[in-house]
C-alpha cells in the first residue's frame, strides 16, 4: 500500500524569507509533498 500524499496550504508575505525557509523545511520533515501558496494583490501597494 502506498501512503498518500498530503500537504500545506500557507500564505507567506512578501520579504518573509526567514519565515518561509524554516516552513518549508518544517513542511519536509513533516512529511509533505505539496505545497499550495497563496500571493495577493493587496501585499504590494
Amino acid at each position: 500500500m502506498t501512503t498518500p500524499a498530503f500537504g500545506f496550504a500557507e500564505w507567506f508575505r512578501p520579504v518573509e524569507y526567514a519565515r518561509t525557509e524554516k516552513a518549508i523545511e518544517a513542511m519536509a520533515a513533516a512529511g509533505a509533498t505539496h505545497l499550495r501558496t497563496h500571493v495577493s494583490w493587496a501585499e504590494y501597494h
